[in-house]
């Protein structure tokens, strides 16, 4: 298992012209050996977190339980069996990826598919948070497209064709492991038992148990963090270089630094995030207004960049510590 998804996920040495800065097809280089390394052990360590998370889920069931009617309970048993039965799709989406052997748009073809029927296992009327990470990791996959329709040349557009091909895959496979390591246990051990046995009356930590509140309330922050870190990434398993003042690159973090706004904007968190919301908010409106065109802020792509890298970290390292200045 090791070596078996090394070969869709190595990055090609040449970096395509994607309408933005002015970069050629042989500016940049890049260590595909190290991205494909990362992207694997992503993929593989998704799979391990799954079952993990679904032991935790009894855990989270007990801590939500206590009081509630017969209705409640079994609404909240669908909630929890819908929300397991879309990750056990997840999981053997990733399994069935890894004996691809090397064929980047059959493993794309598998995990955008994975994800698509994994919703299929959430009723309309359950939103729990896998649910929502679903849907947007199908919007994540919908910006890899139509990045090389400038590019001239057999050559060039073939290579930026596969470049665009192999950086979906490696953020696809990323945002499993997001799924399956933070959104999916924060369900199954907080946000379930919340929303089915506290929410609407309970909308603030005063009627709330508050051992369940604190690490509800750790447990939420660590989640949105981890969702910028998906971006930001770190020295194990960060973005790769060569996706630097790219397109897509924009598009990822004008969507995942909104994401992460909206998420915070809890009804039971979000006197406590606000500062973090309102500022995350901000940046991702400046950057669709310039991928939408506007020059009015950012001058050149590499500004842009560098804007979104600085705003997701600043506020990541906010979320590992305290928040706001209301509470750790």
């Amino acid at each position: 298992m090791e070596n078996s998804l090394r070969k869709y996920v190595v990055f090609g040495a040449l970096m395509c012209v994607l309408g933005v800065g002015q970069r050629s097809v042989a500016d940049v280089s890049y260590d595909g050996a190290h991205s494909g390394k990362a992207v694997q052990q992503s993929l593989h360590k998704g799979g391990e977190a799954g079952s993990g998370g679904g032991e935790g889920g009894s855990g989270g069931g007990e801590a939500g339980s206590g009081g509630g009617s017969s209705d409640l309970s079994r609404h909240r048993g669908g909630f929890y069996s819908s929300c397991a039965s879309a990750v056990g799709v997840l999981r053997r989406a990733i399994r069935m990826a890894e004996y691809q052997d090397g064929n980047s748009s059959a493993v794309r073809k598998i995990l955008v598919t994975g994800l698509a029927n994994a919703l299929k296992e959430i009723p309309d009327d359950e939103n729990p948070l896998t649910k929502l990470s679903i849907q947007r990791g199908l919007k994540l996959n919908s910006q890899f497209a139509n990045g090389c329709r400038d590019v001239t040349g057999n050559v060039q557009k073939a290579q930026c064709l596969d470049l665009e091909l192999r950086t979906a895959v490696f953020f696809l496979g990323k945002f499993y492991d997001y799924i399956l390591t933070s959104v999916y246990p924060l369900d199954d051990n907080y946000y379930i038992p919340y929303y089915t046995h506290y929410y609407p009356h309970c909308r603030h930590h005063e009627c709330l148990p508050p051992d369940f509140y604190d690490s509800f309330y750790v447990a939420y922050k660590g989640s949105a963090r981890a969702l910028l870190d998906f971006y930001i990434g770190n020295s194990q398993n960060g973005m790769p270089d060569a996706l630097a003042m790219d397109t897509y690159e924009l598009h990822v973090a004008e969507n995942v630094l909104r994401w992460s706004s909206e998420d915070l904007n809890l009804d039971l968190f979000r006197r406590e995030f606000a500062c973090v919301i309102d500022d995350l908010k901000d940046a991702s409106q400046d950057l669709a207004d310039f991928n939408a065109g506007s020059t009015m802020i950012f001058r050149n792509s590499r500004q842009a960049v560098n804007f979104a890298r600085e705003t997701a970290d600043t506020n990541a390292s906010t979320l590992g510590g305290v928040v706001c200045g209301y509470r750790y």
